[in-house]
């Protein structure tokens, strides 16, 4: 079954009706560009945790007023120091799955979140519903090398795991989910 695909300020009740009365919503992000969603979960009474990436030269300083468990930093486009920062953010993870257990939903922003996110999910022992957002599709993603074809199929399984997809442009599901990832 393919899962739905909201955009805009519908996300954010799509949000809440899978975690209404509190429940504990787990935002898998890099800190900065989570935090108006953050805000607006908590704004509704959600439980908010951020586990996030930082990235040189955005707010190196900022901690949110929510908990918030650091995964180290990542560079934008450098695909394989991402690999090496998602295996070192499973680590941090897996050190402290009774922190997780009480998890509603799990919402991912890009390819290597939504990873961690399918893993934080095998780690709890619970089919917890995950909301993947795409902001932008990486150049890497449409291309014909080996990458692409590979970074493609890593999606497409990803994709069939989750509860939401929410992109921030009706394009992207018209131009590459749809015709691209079927």
């Amino acid at each position: 079954a393919q899962a739905p695909i909201l955009r805009g300020l519908t996300l954010v009740l799509a949000v809440m009706s899978i975690a209404w009365g509190g429940w504990f919503v787990l935002i898998v992000s890099y800190v900065i560009s989570a935090q108006g969603l953050a805000l607006s979960a908590t704004a509704y009474g959600l439980v908010v945790t951020m586990l996030g990436f930082r990235r040189k030269g955005y707010h190196p300083d900022f901690l949110p007023p929510w908990p918030f468990i650091s995964l180290g930093h990542t560079h934008d486009g450098r695909y394989g120091h991402r690999a090496a920062a998602l295996l070192r953010a499973l680590r941090i993870v897996a050190a402290q799955p009774r922190r997780f257990a009480n998890v509603s939903v799990i919402y991912a922003r890009n390819i290597d979140q939504l990873l961690l996110a399918l893993m934080l999910r095998v780690l709890i022992r619970r089919r917890v519903p995950i909301v993947y957002e795409v902001l932008d599709i990486p150049a890497i993603f449409v291309g014909r090398r080996l990458a692409s074809r590979f970074l493609r199929w890593v999606e497409r399984l990803g994709l069939r795991r989750i509860d939401l997809l929410a992109v921030s442009s009706p394009a992207f599901h018209t131009r590459y989910f749809a015709p691209v990832q079927g």
